[in-house]
């Protein structure tokens, strides 16, 4: 095993959610509020507008709390994403979804 190895690791599901709670908040919030159904699945896979909306009532960048997320090119999670408001508008953490 190669010591000098960091190894980044997500964080969980109930971690998140955790997170939320404690924020004040949870994901059937977050979805009403920025005009979606529900924003469940980026618990599982990704979706860059919402993870950008989680980030940001955690006061963390996307990439912090799924690192693994970003260890590519975003441009397929970006142009998959329903909502491509939601990526110009929140342009909180300079990240390259402020560029749309």
């Amino acid at each position: 095993m190669n010591t000098n190895q960091v190894l980044v690791k997500d964080w969980h599901p109930a971690q998140v959610k955790a997170a939320l709670e404690m924020a004040g908040t949870n994901l059937s919030q977050l979805a009403r509020q920025h005009k979606y159904k529900h924003i469940n699945e980026v618990l599982n896979r990704p979706w860059a507008a919402a993870e950008l909306i989680v980030a940001k009532a955690l006061h963390k960048k996307p990439e912090e709390i799924w690192p693994s997320r970003y260890e590519r090119s975003r441009d397929r999670a970006k142009a998959m994403t329903r909502n491509p408001q939601v990526l110009r508008t929140n342009k909180a953490f300079g990240s390259a979804y402020a560029k749309g």
